[in-house]
């Protein structure tokens, strides 16, 4: 009986996988199309957070090959949920600068100082040139 109960329980967190993945690959897909709508990816990621997190709280007993498989199942999916909150969070920090920033002007006579070159004796600070390029340098899909 315990070895069917694993069965089932991998069963249902391989569904939750899956389910999780066609989520977040939507998400990623709409995130990194630079005319993607950020606030559908936002939703998207949102859905497959919480699929994972459904699936990771499957209770899992016994031992075995089955048991085994699910738990790194649900160890991959712990993963690929940090990287699914640490994506929502940043693309949320990135629509909320850029509806800041969009916002028009209030009535204010204050003149923006012009951004200051760097000195030939001071190296440029090299990074990513997009966001999304700087999310592939630290972050793997799933």
């Amino acid at each position: 009986m315990n070895a069917s109960k694993s069965k089932d329980n991998g069963e249902v967190i391989k569904n939750y996988h899956t389910q999780a993945f066609e989520y977040i690959s939507k998400a990623l897909r709409i995130d990194e199309d630079d005319t993607g709508d950020k606030e559908q990816a936002m939703q998207w990621y949102k859905k497959g957070i919480a699929v994972l997190e459904r699936g990771i709280a499957v209770k899992l007993t016994g031992q075995g090959d089955q048991y085994d498989r699910a738990k790194r199942l649900q160890d991959k999916m712990n993963e690929n949920l940090t990287m699914a909150k640490d994506r929502l969070v940043h693309l949320d920090a990135t629509l909320a600068s850029s509806r800041r920033n969009s916002d028009p002007p209030k009535t204010s006579n204050h003149v923006h100082p012009q951004p200051k070159s760097v000195p030939k004796s001071q190296p440029a600070v090299r990074g990513c040139v997009h966001q999304h390029q700087a999310l592939h340098c630290c972050q793997t899909p799933i």
